[in-house]
């Protein structure tokens, strides 16, 4: 058999990366109304134990983030995250206040009953979770995860229920979460998502000569790494590939076709793993991986 032609390993990935990975409408709506409901449920039992949210506002208290809010989902959104933001007057992280409309506080800011460490904030999330579904749940399926509370399973969706504080910068806001090892941590989203917007307009689908766009991009290694389970094998996650995908475009030189734009994204990836360490340019810190001696063709070839 003849190997693909240039045009024809670039036509594939156009495909996928070009594939409406949307959910039908009636199925969104239902989705929709129940992260709505459990959001709900979440702010009554807050509420109830006299614990302050960021702000009355729901984009500030469950805010917007994640790949869908960066519009990198890879398949249908059956996976959400959910951020509560409580308010963070009175305390301090990085040297720095958090945030909170001081107009909602009504007793003193320095007894919110929030625990200021990662492992209690996700202690006090589990009990809040646990109270606020109601019984119809089983709550088996309630779990802590790393960086919050799993939901699995919950009409065909899996929730993330994840604490949170907020910074302000200026007119920016920024969100600090659990990291997943006992800290707090800038989350990645708000760091970096002006860099994918601007890339995404720098490097738009070309449709007539069958060329992705950056976030197509983005989303067709999302969806290889889950087919081939690049995160149980090597430790990639889709953070790492979204800034090995980053710097696949920051050089400027697009290619024509998309197979050889995929090859300088999957070097920079069996690199991570061949070093076993993924360096964060947002957390300024490195990764710990399980290194192999790999290739970018081994990670395609599964």
């Amino acid at each position: 058999m003849a190997a693909a032609s240039d045009h024809e390993k670039s036509e594939v990935i156009f495909k996928y990366g070009t594939q409406d990975v949307s959910t039908d409408r009636k199925d969104s709506q239902k989705g929709a109304r129940q992260e709505l409901h459990i959001k709900r449920l979440i702010q009554c039992e807050v509420r109830k134990r006299g614990i302050h949210l960021a702000s009355r506002s729901e984009d500030l208290a469950f805010s917007r983030h994640g790949s869908k809010h960066e519009q990198t989902v890879a398949d249908r959104l059956n996976d959400l995250d959910i951020y509560v933001v409580f308010h963070g007057v009175g305390f301090v992280w990085g040297g720095r206040p958090l945030w909170g409309h001081t107009r909602d506080v009504t007793n003193d800011p320095a007894a919110l009953h929030i625990p200021l460490k990662p492992c209690g904030a996700i202690e006090l999330m589990l009990d809040i979770v646990k109270t606020a579904l109601p019984s119809s749940v089983d709550l088996s399926k309630v779990r802590k995860s790393k960086r919050g509370v799993a939901i699995v399973g919950m009409n065909r969706r899996d929730y993330d229920i994840i604490p949170a504080f907020l910074r302000r910068d200026g007119e920016e806001y920024f969100h600090v979460i659990p990291n997943g090892t006992g800290e707090w941590t800038l989350n990645p989203t708000d760091q970096f998502i002006s860099k994918l917007n601007k890339l995404q307009d720098k490097n738009k689908r070309d449709a007539p000569n069958k060329i992705v766009a950056f976030k197509d991009m983005i989303k067709v290694f999302k969806g290889t790494a889950r087919a081939l389970e690049w995160k149980h094998k090597y430790g990639i996650s889709s953070y790492m590939i979204k800034w090995a995908v980053i710097f696949s475009y920051e050089d400027g030189k697009r290619s024509v076709f998309n197979h050889k734009q995929a090859d300088k994204a999957c070097s920079r990836l069996a690199e991570y793993v061949r070093n076993g360490q993924f360096f964060d340019p947002i957390e300024h810190r490195t990764r710990d991986l399980k290194k192999q001696a790999i290739t970018g063709q081994d990670l395609l070839n599964g």
